[in-house]
C-alpha cells in the first residue's frame, strides 16, 4: 500500500534498472519506471515525502537517503528515453530542493515533524554523492548554500563509486561522460 512505500521501494527500483539495462530488459527497465511513478507521486506540493516524515529525528536524513536512488532512476532513465524528472509537475525538483533547503536549516524540517533533526554525516561527500548526477543534468537550486566544489570527489558505493568522475566535467557541466549505457533499441 501506497502509505508504505518509502526509501526501500526506491531503492530496489535502483537495483532493477541497473539490471535491466545491464542485461537490456525492456520488462525489468519498465518495473523501475513504474516505482519511480510511484514515488514521484509521493512528493507533495512541499517537496515532502510523507512516509519519510514519520521517521521522526530522522526525517531529514531520510529524505536525503531517499533522494539517492530516485536520482540515479531518474538519471538512468532519462538516459533512456524516459522523461522522469517531469513527472508529478516537477517533483524531482522539489525534492532536491526540500532536501538542500533542510541541510541548510534544519529547522524546516523540525517543523513538520515536531522533532529536532540529527544531521550528522549530512554534508558529506558519500551522503550528497546524489548531487553529482543531478547537476550533470540539472541546475542546484537558487535557495542552496552548498559549495558543491568542496564537497568533490563525491563517491558513494551504493551508486556506483566515483559519482564525480562518472559525471561531472569542468569545462562542460552539463555534459555527462559516456557511461557505457546504451538507450534501448526502439521497437
Amino acid at each position: 500500500p501506497l502509505e508504505r512505500v518509502n526509501n526501500h521501494d526506491y531503492w530496489a527500483a535502483w537495483a532493477v534498472m541497473v539490471t535491466a539495462i545491464n542485461l537490456q530488459d525492456r520488462a525489468m527497465f519498465h518495473w523501475a519506471v513504474e516505482q519511480y511513478a510511484v514515488a514521484a507521486s509521493q512528493v507533495d506540493s512541499q517537496g515532502y515525502l510523507p512516509n519519510e516524515l514519520r521517521r521522526d529525528s530522522r526525517a531529514l536524513s531520510y529524505h536525503n537517503f531517499a533522494l539517492q536512488p530516485l536520482v540515479m532512476v531518474a538519471i538512468f532513465g532519462e538516459a533512456n528515453g524516459e522523461a522522469l524528472s517531469a513527472l508529478n509537475n516537477h517533483s524531482l525538483a522539489r525534492l532536491v530542493d526540500r532536501v538542500l533547503r533542510g541541510i541548510d536549516k534544519p529547522e524546516i524540517f523540525e517543523q513538520v515533524t515536531g522533532s529536532e533533526q540529527k544531521v550528522d554525516g549530512l554534508r558529506e561527500p558519500w551522503s550528497l554523492a546524489w548531487l553529482e548526477p543531478y547537476l550533470s543534468r540539472y541546475a542546484l537550486p537558487a535557495s542552496s548554500l552548498l559549495d558543491v566544489n568542496a564537497l568533490r570527489a563525491m563517491k558513494n558505493s551504493r551508486l556506483g563509486g566515483d559519482l564525480t568522475w562518472y559525471f561531472y566535467t569542468p569545462a562542460k557541466p552539463k555534459k555527462v561522460r559516456n557511461l557505457s549505457i546504451e538507450p534501448f533499441v526502439q521497437e
